[in-house]
């Protein structure tokens, strides 16, 4: 049996994984603590996940301070790049954080008030390099001057709301090519509790690859307002299909975003939702009472809980070669990790059968709230499975799982 270490590395990356995807037809499905989407294959063969605890906030850096946040690194070459300007992918923080980040705290309050009065996105496009009063919300801070704005618009569903807009930084003036725009989303959770930074790099047929060799730099300068209005326009009236990826592709992406509030469902407090935990090994048979198969018999919010769909069952086994079970429909397996009472469930992979469509949104979201696990208990011979956002209720089974 396979298990990765998490490696917990003070004011540093708390975790990082390769994830596979759920293959959902023709997209791909990604779900960790309580952040889920959808994403086009077409984008992405590859998912990153990492949790970054934030920097020292007296750190004197570039930018200030990086406040913690979660990152959804997608990719397709390997191996995966550095960074989300290189790749693109989207970035979750919880505004809890930001109290000892003011400038990330006045972005969090910016987008807020945007979304919430619906201001006028106009004005945000106009050139104005000698003030960056102008200049829409982006975290992370990043050391440069936001030099355009386009194409900025209102998105959102049930779960967010935010400003999505294409732009580029600069720490010098020349003319833009082809490859160094960004189209990014910013927003909030409908709660108030998190934010949300989708940031995905973009090439366009609509700038050339080069500056020109007869480029006038004295000429450029003198008219720069009037250049950075014109490309905005050249941005505003392009295509989707005029920029790599397309933007619908990534349009595609943000609509299908939930953002569930991370809490604490269980005996675990948030902070030790992502333990630093030591390989499992086999040399505990009973895997901390886990072993065994196990039969859903409820799940969702303990006050209100929700019972499996009439006809379905619903299993999970814990056993040395990983973890395995039913969703209802399809089987799935992957690996996991536990340690006195914590319980990390790694990346699974299911089969993909077509079924009734109330059983399948039934996997779905059993299979996303298993894994967010993050810690277990054993009640009178039962088991408890706390994720964020609610608890899975268990008894044994009698036969094994699939």
């Amino acid at each position: 049996m396979k298990f990765k270490s998490i490696l917990l590395l003070a004011l540093s990356l708390l975790l990082i994984v390769a994830l596979p995807v759920l293959a959902q037809g023709e997209t791909n499905s990604i779900a960790f603590n309580g952040v889920s989407f959808q994403f086009p294959p077409a984008l992405a063969s590859s998912v990153n996940v990492s949790q970054h605890a934030g920097d020292p906030v007296d750190l004197q850096a570039p930018g200030g301070p990086q406040a913690p946040y979660t990152e959804f690194l997608l990719y397709n070459d390997t191996p995966a790049p550095e960074s989300i300007f290189d790749a693109g992918g989207i970035r979750v923080y919880r505004i809890a954080d930001f109290a000892s980040y003011p400038d990330y705290q006045h972005g969090a309050d910016v987008v807020s008030s945007m979304v919430g009065g619906q201001a006028d996105l106009t004005p945000y496009m106009a050139a104005n390099t000698a003030d960056s009063s102008n200049a829409l919300p982006f975290l992370p801070i990043v050391p440069s001057n936001q030099i355009i704005r386009a194409r900025a618009h209102y998105v959102g569903n049930d779960s967010f709301s935010g400003v999505a807009y294409i732009t580029a930084f600069r720490q010098d003036v020349s003319p833009f090519v082809n490859n160094e725009f960004i189209y990014t989303v910013q927003g909030v959770s409908a709660d108030g509790s998190l934010y949300v930074s989708a940031i995905f790099p973009l090439s366009t047929s609509l700038f050339p690859d080069t500056i020109p060799a007869d480029f006038d730099m004295d000429t450029f300068v003198a008219g720069i307002d009037q250049y950075i209005n014109d490309s905005t326009a050249t941005l505003n009236a392009g295509l989707p299909t005029d920029f790599t990826p397309t933007l619908d592709m990534i349009d595609s992406v943000i609509a299908s975003l939930v953002l569930t509030p991370v809490t604490s469902a269980g005996p675990l407090a948030p902070d030790q939702a992502t333990p630093s935990l030591e390989p499992t090994t086999v040399a505990d048979p009973t895997f901390g009472g886990l072993a065994g198969v196990w039969t859903l018999t409820s799940w969702g919010d303990p006050s209100t809980a929700t019972l499996p769909v009439e006809g379905s069952t619903v299993t999970v086994a814990f056993g040395p070669d990983g973890i395995s079970g039913s969703g209802g429909c399809n089987n799935y397996r992957g690996n996991f990790q536990y340690d006195n009472g914590i319980l990390v469930i790694e990346p699974l992979v299911s089969t993909m059968m077509a079924c009734e469509q109330a059983i399948t949104e039934q996997e779905t979201a059993y299979l996303s709230a298993l894994q967010s696990a993050n810690g277990y208990q054993l009640v009178d011979g039962n088991l408890i499975v706390y994720y964020e956002g609610g608890v899975l209720n268990f008894s044994p089974a009698a036969t094994e799982a699939g």
